[in-house]
C-alpha cells in the first residue's frame, strides 16, 4: 500500500485537474508517504507536477516554501486565463493558432484560407503535422509565434526586443545558482547610546544600624563577579552639590528619600496627598508617611531628571527608586549585567553599577574615631577583663563533711532555690532545768534578757 502511494506521489501530474484538485491530492499523498522531506524539496515536487504554462510563469521565481508555491500558482492561472481571452477577441475564432507537439502546414491542393470557418474541428483537416510552416508565412499574416518580425515587450521593466524571463535587469532561477539572492539593506541610523556610571565625590553622611560585615565570596558558582548576582543596583548620584547614594529596587511601590538627606540639604517637602503607612520586615513598628519632597538629581554629566519622593526615615540609601520611576521611563532591567536602560531626551541611557568599598565599617582609624566622636558628641566602651579562677584549700575537717553531704552542695549552684525537704528537730534535755517555752513577743524587755541569759548558759553548759 505504501509503495503504490509513494508511486502515485511520485508520477502525479495535473494534466486536466484544477489547482484547488491537484494541490488536495499533492497534500493527500504527501501525508501518506512522509519521508522527512524538507519545505523546499516538496515545492519543488508540487512545481514539476503542474502544467508547463504554469512552470514557465514560475520558472523565474525562487520559491522555497510549499504555500508560497500554491498562491502563485493561482497567480498565473490567473494571468493565464487573461491572456487566452485577450487573445481569442483579437484573433476571433477562426484564427486561433492550432497548438499540439508538431509543426503544421497548409495542405496542397486546398486553400489555408478557406471561406467562413465553423470550428476549429474543421480547420484541423487544413494543417498537417511534421513538416513545418511556410517560410515568411504561418498564422495571423505571416507574424507567427516565431517569426522574427513580432515585437515583445517585458511586461518586468516595460523595454522592448525581449520576454521577462529573458529580461536582463531581473535575475533567474539559473542565474541565482550559487549565488545568493538580493537582499535589500535598509540604512538605520545609529542610536546614541550613552553609558553613565556613578558620581564620584564626598558622600552624604548616612549610617547604618546593626551592621554585620559579611565576608562574600570572590566568585560564584558560574565565575562571575558574585556581587552582581547578590546585591541590588546601586550607584551615587548628585543632589544640591553632594553625591548621594541611591538605590534601584523593583519591589518598592513608591520612591522614597532618606530624612537625613532632606535635613542635611534644605530640601523644601510638602504635605502628602495622600498619606499612608509603611513597616519594615515586622508588624507593628509602622511609620507614618505625610509628607513628600521633589527631589533634583543628576547621574554623570548627561542624565538629569527630578522625582517626587515620599520622606522617610531610612538608613540603607538616600534616595530610593521604586516602580513608579520604572514605569514613567519605561526602564529595561538586564538582569545579568544588572544594568537600566531608558531613553531621556532622546538619548539612550545606560545606568551601570556601582560596587563600594569592601571595608570594615566597625573598624575605624584614630582619626577617623575622632572625627565621628566629635560629630556624634557621645561614644560607648567596651572593655574587656580577663577574669582568673581563685584557688584556696578545704580544711581536713570539712573535707569529711563535704564528701559526706556532697549531694547536698553540688559544684554548680541552680538559679533557683533548692528543692523543698522535711526540717526535723532532736533536742537533749538535761533533767532539773526549767524551759522557757513562753513567747518571746508576750515577753517584757526584762524578761527577754533573762531569757537569753539562761539559753546562753544552757547552751555553754553543753
Amino acid at each position: 500500500m505504501l509503495r503504490h502511494s509513494f508511486r502515485r506521489f511520485q508520477n502525479l501530474r495535473q494534466k486536466d485537474l484544477s489547482i484547488e484538485e491537484y494541490t488536495n491530492e499533492f497534500y493527500k499523498l504527501s501525508i501518506r508517504v512522509e519521508q522527512g522531506e524538507s519545505e523546499e524539496q516538496k515545492a519543488t515536487w508540487y512545481i514539476n507536477g503542474l502544467s508547463y504554462t504554469i512552470q514557465d510563469e514560475l520558472s523565474m521565481l525562487w520559491i522555497h516554501i510549499l504555500d508560497d508555491a500554491y498562491q502563485l500558482t493561482l497567480k498565473a492561472e490567473e494571468k493565464n486565463k487573461r491572456n487566452n481571452f485577450r487573445r481569442g477577441v483579437k484573433r476571433g475564432p477562426s484564427s486561433s493558432p492550432m497548438r499540439g507537439r508538431g509543426r503544421f502546414e497548409s495542405t496542397k491542393g486546398e486553400s489555408s484560407n478557406t471561406e467562413g470557418h465553423e470550428d476549429s474541428g474543421q480547420s484541423r483537416g487544413n494543417y498537417q503535422r511534421g513538416r513545418g510552416f511556410q517560410r515568411g508565412r504561418g498564422y495571423n499574416g505571416g507574424r507567427g509565434w516565431n517569426s522574427p518580425q513580432r515585437k515583445y515587450t517585458c511586461y518586468r521593466c516595460g523595454e522592448e526586443g525581449h520576454r521577462a524571463f529573458e529580461c536582463p535587469h531581473y535575475p533567474t532561477q539559473d542565474r541565482w545558482q550559487g549565488e545568493q539572492p538580493r537582499v535589500n539593506l535598509v540604512e538605520v541610523e545609529e542610536e546614541e547610546e550613552m553609558e553613565v556610571a556613578a558620581d564620584l565625590g564626598e558622600t552624604l553622611m548616612i549610617r547604618r544600624m546593626m551592621i554585620v560585615p559579611r565576608k562574600e565570596k570572590e566568585r560564584d558558582v558560574a565565575g562571575t563577579d558574585s556581587w552582581l548576582r547578590t546585591n541590588i543596583f546601586r550607584t551615587r548620584c548628585t543632589s544640591g552639590g553632594k553625591v548621594c547614594k541611591i538605590n534601584i529596587d523593583g519591589g518598592s511601590c513608591e520612591n522614597m528619600v532618606s530624612t537625613v538627606m532632606v535635613d542635611k540639604l534644605n530640601l523644601k517637602c510638602e504635605k502628602h496627598p495622600y498619606p499612608y503607612r509603611i513597616s519594615w520586615f515586622k508588624k507593628g513598628n509602622e511609620v507614618t508617611i505625610d509628607k513628600r519632597c521633589l527631589i533634583k538629581f543628576s547621574i554623570g554629566n548627561t542624565y538629569k531628571d527630578e522625582v517626587w519622593c515620599d520622606v522617610i526615615p531610612m538608613d540603607a540609601c538616600h534616595i530610593l527608586l521604586g516602580r513608579p520611576w520604572q514605569y514613567d521611563r519605561k526602564v529595561t532591567h538586564d538582569g545579568g549585567k544588572n544594568t537600566y536602560t531608558f531613553w531621556k531626551d532622546g538619548v539612550k541611557v545606560v545606568l551601570l553599577p556601582f560596587k563600594e568599598e569592601e571595608k570594615s565599617e566597625g573598624l575605624l582609624a584614630t582619626k577617623e574615631f575622632v572625627t565621628e566622636m566629635e560629630e556624634v558628641g557621645w561614644c560607648y566602651a567596651l572593655i574587656s577583663k580577663k577574669v582568673e579562677k581563685e584557688d584556696f584549700n578545704i580544711p581536713i575537717a570539712a573535707e569529711k563533711v563535704l564528701k559526706e553531704y556532697k549531694y547536698v552542695i553540688p559544684d554548680e549552684l541552680p538559679d533557683g532555690l533548692p528543692p523543698k525537704r522535711d526540717i526535723q528537730h532532736h533536742i537533749d534535755l538535761i533533767p532539773g532545768s526549767a524551759l522557757p517555752n513562753q513567747e518571746a513577743y508576750r515577753m517584757s524587755l526584762t524578761q527577754s534578757e533573762e531569757l537569753n541569759r539562761q539559753v546562753t548558759d544552757l547552751i555553754q553548759k553543753g
